[in-house]
């Protein structure tokens, strides 16, 4: 038998032999492991977009979705795609995208019936709903660029015409998705 410093008697240990974890051992580890998974969770919360703030700080443009009082062809083309192509690259899932756009195409069907005035509370309210969606911190349910999609996009809707023109791209962002492989 071996001593410790302060008189203890220590089992004996021969080569080749494992020691077995200690309880204080084993729990610093698991807390190791976990404090690691922790960190990881959330650089990759962050995405590739580094440690952006949220919600997104914009600038109102007028005419964000007109140009010469025509919707702009890009909005519905390019942009839309490249948008779909960066939501499928981060993992969003076609049920996160339907959430969503339901919620739209129902917000579109109450203005069709009561007007915009009356229901444009419940289109700024969407923005809450893509705070709950892609929080600070916490579990996010959505990808922070699909999150910075709607949020950008919602702020400049002033208007049954610009509730109109959003509604559109996101109908081409939500065919895009599919076109490019999102599922």
């Amino acid at each position: 038998m071996r001593h410790a410093e302060d008189g203890r008697l220590l089992p004996e240990i021969s080569e080749g032999a494992v020691s077995r974890p200690t309880p204080t051992r084993a729990i610093t580890e698991w807390v190791g492991r976990f404090a690691w998974r922790k960190a990881e969770r959330r650089k990759s919360a962050r995405g590739s977009g580094g440690s952006r703030e949220w919600p997104p700080s914009f600038l109102y443009e007028e005419g964000y979705f007109r140009k010469d009082g025509h919707l702009k062809v890009s909005l519905l083309t390019t942009a839309a795609e490249r948008k779909a192509e960066s939501f499928v690259g981060d993992g969003l899932t076609s049920a996160q995208l339907r959430r969503f756009y339901n919620e739209v195409k129902a917000l579109e069907a109450r203005i069709e019936a009561g007007g915009f005035e009356a229901n444009a509370p419940l289109v700024k309210m969407l923005r809450s709903k893509v705070a709950y969606a892609c929080p600070q911190r916490g579990n996010q349910k959505i990808p922070k660029s699909f999150a910075t999609f709607l949020w950008e996009h919602i702020k400049h809707i002033r208007s049954k015409q610009d509730f109109e023109d959003f509604c559109l791209m996101f109908e081409a962002v939500v065919g895009f998705f599919y076109g490019k492989g999102g599922r």
